[in-house]
């Protein structure tokens, strides 16, 4: 820790808590975050190792890209933070050189990102850098649509440790926070960081969204998700999507369905708010209303890192994309050779 004075958080799970992601059927992780390298070059390749013999491909440390085969479709998948030796999402020009370095080997391609201010009061979405304590944490809006530009097909932000407002940008779906999903002991798990979702997108050949599911879900103390019927989480990311993205927010109906793009179409002027039978506008109040709830953000680590992962125990809305996706591939397909 820079400051000896202050609070200091340093996190670490026994390695053999990778079990527990592969029997959840992760197939990839980000590994790139804060905490990331808060045991060293020891702890990081302690959770390289787990993570690999689990079958768990990853990415985060500069140069480092996955590209998983699912169902015969090649998606790329590259994770971005603020941190030193990782991927930066505050250099949004080498962003965009790595997005489309990937985007001419993979035929989608899913970037995360962990960035932004954190906490209760971090909620929601507005251009411009952001800090916490001092630190440069991005302006992640600008970062999601610049790799978009460059060639990503969805965006998935995870760092502020609460749920934040879906954006859809170029047809594409960008969710800027999906908070926390499997913490556990000493967590604030109260109000909003208590809540989670899983998410499931599906996407049209051409990476164009054509649609999805929000899940809600609750983590109760001592900490671990469980889904939740009230819908609470979802009501709330509607909300967030509303007040902070307007006319782009992604269209999230009441029960959790996200309205993709029809193959051939664009999103009409002034977005899908104003497209006839294409959205509901009935959101709840403000977010941070009462209740909490959740199901998919940032796991704990195995051994040194927290990594940021989606287990896939829901089934996918009907739709004819090529391939459905979680936070991460969704199915358990395994890394190409040499990946």
């Amino acid at each position: 820790c820079k400051d000896p004075e202050s609070a200091c958080y340093i996190f670490r799970s026994p390695t053999a808590y990778v079990a527990n992601l592969a029997a959840a059927g992760v197939d990839w992780v980000s590994v790139a975050n804060n905490h990331a390298s808060d045991f060293g070059e020891a702890g990081r390749h302690s959770t390289r190792t787990a993570l690999q013999m689990a079958g768990i491909a990853w990415s985060g440390p500069v140069g480092e890209e996955t590209i998983l085969q699912v169902r015969g479709t090649k998606v790329g998948l590259l994770a971005f933070s603020t941190s030193p030796g990782q991927n930066s999402l505050r250099r949004i020009d080498l962003a965009q050189a790595a997005v489309a370095e990937l985007a001419g080997k993979a035929d989608l391609v899913v970037v995360s990102f962990h960035g932004g201010a954190e906490g209760a009061g971090a909620q929601h979405v507005s251009p411009g850098v952001e800090s916490f304590h001092g630190e440069d944490r991005g302006d992640v809006q600008a970062f999601a649509h610049a790799v978009i530009d460059a060639g990503a097909d969805l965006v998935v932000g995870h760092g502020p440790h609460v749920l934040r407002g879906m954006e859809l940008y170029r047809d594409r779906l960008i969710a800027y926070s999906l908070g926390n999903f499997a913490t556990y002991g000493g967590f604030n798990l109260s109000g909003p960081n208590g809540l989670t979702v899983l998410l499931l997108a599906e996407l049209h050949p051409d990476g164009r969204l054509a649609g999805g599911q929000l899940v809600s879900g609750r983590q109760v103390p001592p900490g671990g998700p469980v889904l939740d019927p009230s819908g609470e989480a979802v009501a709330l990311v509607r909300a967030l999507s509303q007040q902070d993205l307007g006319s782009v927010a992604a269209p999230i109906g009441e029960d959790g369905v996200i309205l993709g793009v029809p193959a051939g179409d664009e999103v009409p002027p002034g977005g899908w708010a104003d497209h006839d039978g294409m959205f509901d506008h009935e959101f709840g109040d403000a977010a941070g209303g009462e209740g909490a709830a959740e199901a998919e953000g940032e796991a704990t680590p195995s051994e040194a890192t927290p990594s940021e992962a989606t287990p896939s125990e829901a089934t996918p809305s009907e739709a004819t994309p090529a391939v459905e996706l979680g936070a991460g591939a969704w199915g358990s397909p395994a890394p190409e050779e040499g990946e």
